[in-house]
């Protein structure tokens, strides 16, 4: 997440350089970032860092046009301010991730998706020895 709020591939290639199953991803992990995000945003939380990975598994091994996904994995990281926002995170993610989501949505129809959560409180800099 940029300082705007908005979400760019944080390593790897730039949009515009990827695939077109490169960018299915890219897009899915827009989607659930965007979504999880409005969520925390009505529940008065605002991350310090959030940060979505989406992977999937192909049918090949090497990229061909007849490669299709069989499976895909979510990963969201989330660094909060404090305690209470962390405990929030989790419920606003599986609510973004298992039902608001359309991408996410999408996937599961095309295989199974797993989901993973790493919620950390960042301690401000000031505060460490």
């Amino acid at each position: 997440m940029t300082d705007d709020s908005r979400f760019e591939p944080a390593t790897g290639p730039s949009r515009e350089q990827m695939n077109p199953k490169e960018l299915f991803l890219c897009s899915a992990a827009t989607c659930a970032a965007l979504t999880a995000l409005s969520i925390m945003k009505r529940q008065r939380i605002a991350p310090v860092n959030f940060e979505v990975t989406v992977s999937g598994r192909l049918s090949t091994d090497e990229v061909r046009a007849e490669s299709v996904y069989e499976s895909f994995e979510v990963f969201y990281r989330v660094e909060t301010r404090n305690d209470d926002d962390d405990a929030r995170v989790g419920r606003a993610i599986i609510l973004a991730h298992d039902k608001y989501c359309g991408l996410v949505r999408m996937l599961k129809m095309i295989g199974p998706v797993s989901r993973g959560i790493s919620a950390v409180v960042s301690v401000p800099a000031a505060s460490m020895p």
